[in-house]
């Protein structure tokens, strides 16, 4: 009863190959979020989320497991909802503001599907 998405990345330098993956439950919570350090902190995971919030039954709430090696998750959970938890928990989404303050991340991906 869930959905599971894929992402690939492809740019000037060449292609990155298979760079997210992304379970979202029949509840609507993100229960996985996996991004390749590869790209961590190149705006692909904004962009994605953008994305993802403007589908038709876009996701209200991502689980959260703070690590010592997930801090840069952690800031874009902070930029997302205003403060990570400090323990592991549920983080509602506001898909509408989310939305509106990722549109520019959007904007710099072309987003193809197959």
């Amino acid at each position: 009863g869930g959905r599971l998405y894929g992402a690939s990345l492809a740019d000037r330098t060449g292609s990155h190959g298979e760079i997210m993956a992304c379970l979202v439950d029949s509840t609507g919570a993100i229960t996985s979020f996996v991004l390749s350090c590869r790209v961590l902190q190149r705006r692909t995971e904004y962009a994605f989320l953008a994305w993802l919030l403007a589908q038709p039954t876009p996701p209200s709430t991502l689980a959260w497991a703070p690590t010592p090696r997930n801090e840069p998750f952690a800031q874009f959970v902070r930029e997302l909802v205003g403060e990570a938890p400090a323990d592991e928990g549920i983080v509602s989404l506001d898909s509408a503001a989310a939305r509106e303050r990722l549109a520019p991340d959007l904007d710099l991906f072309t987003l193809s599907t197959p």
